[in-house]
């Protein structure tokens, strides 16, 4: 016989579970919603659940194969319409190109899904070539403010307009070994506070920033970098799936929450670098040294 009170508490959490699929649901359903980075990993994920939302898409990307066929596949699976853009986010003009071909698709843009970019770890001191920063911030810091740059006026006409920005927790501490992925992040994280405030706390237009930690996709295959520590990837168990990071970022955008942090670690982790940075120092140097917990 199961125990009324632990009967009770999971169903409670699974009609929670329910409401939350369903207010998302409900709020992307014939929205048209832009994704970078759209051909794999996170963005990938978030183009296929959206498909079952009943969503337009506008999947961006610069393997054009890889997004026709995923296109394709949203199709299948309930999207209202796919288009496969072929972009790059570092060249301002085909940012533009891509927010017009989604307007003269759909007409408008609800939804702009920031999520294209690189990464890579190695020692500071072991570089060779800096180059490695300019294109780290290319990708990953200008190639979102591209693509806002042309989306935002669009988005402020949408009546529930949404950026959702997938940033990191690297963009709140330091990790060792990732100077310039850290540099790009934190770049990212201060430009989107920036631009919150500059739309005031009454605009209908909700920025929310994402800073997952390690999450199990294939970005770290086309590192950058060269990963002189590939201790803190061998073991996956302890990654957040695409799936719950999918699902936390749709969520999140929906309701237009400011951040979404995802676990409790991430979550408490800036409050106790104000109290005490080298506790933080020390917690993200051991996980960084052997193999991350829930981070």
């Amino acid at each position: 016989m199961s125990h009324p009170i632990i009967g009770d508490n999971l169903l409670s959490l699974i009609n929670i579970r329910k409401d939350k699929e369903n207010e998302t649901r409900e709020f992307y359903k014939n929205k048209v919603v832009i994704i970078t980075g759209a051909s794999m990993g996170i963005g990938k994920g978030l183009s296929l659940t959206l498909s079952q939302y009943g969503t337009k898409l506008a999947l961006c990307a610069r393997s054009a194969d890889l997004l026709e066929s995923l296109a394709q596949e949203c199709k299948l699976k309930g999207a209202q319409d796919a288009i496969a853009i072929t972009c790059d986010v570092t060249d301002q003009n085909d940012c533009k190109k891509a927010v017009e071909k989604t307007l003269q698709a759909f007409g408008g843009i609800d939804v702009l899904m920031l999520n294209a970019g690189i990464s890579g770890s190695q020692p500071f001191q072991e570089m060779t070539d800096l180059s490695v920063f300019d294109k780290m911030m290319q990708v990953n810091f200008k190639g979102y403010v591209n693509f806002t740059f042309h989306a935002l006026p669009h988005l402020k006409k949408s009546q529930n307009g949404r950026i959702g920005v997938m940033s990191s927790m690297s963009g709140l501490i330091g990790v060792p070994y990732r100077t310039a992925y850290c540099s790009s992040k934190y770049a990212v994280n201060g430009f989107f506070e920036v631009l919150r405030n500059e739309l005031g706390k009454d605009s209908t237009l909700k920025i929310t920033v994402m800073c997952p930690g390690w999450v199990d996709t294939d970005i770290r295959s086309r590192h950058v970098l060269k990963d002189n520590n590939d201790s803190q990837y061998k073991d996956k168990s302890k990654f957040m799936s695409v799936e719950d990071c999918v699902n936390g970022t749709l969520y999140a955008v929906a309701i237009g929450k400011r951040d979404e942090r995802f676990q409790m670690l991430p979550r408490i982790i800036p409050l106790i670098k104000a109290v005490s940075a080298k506790t933080v120092d020390g917690i993200i140097s051991k996980y960084v040294s052997g193999t991350p917990s829930k981070l």
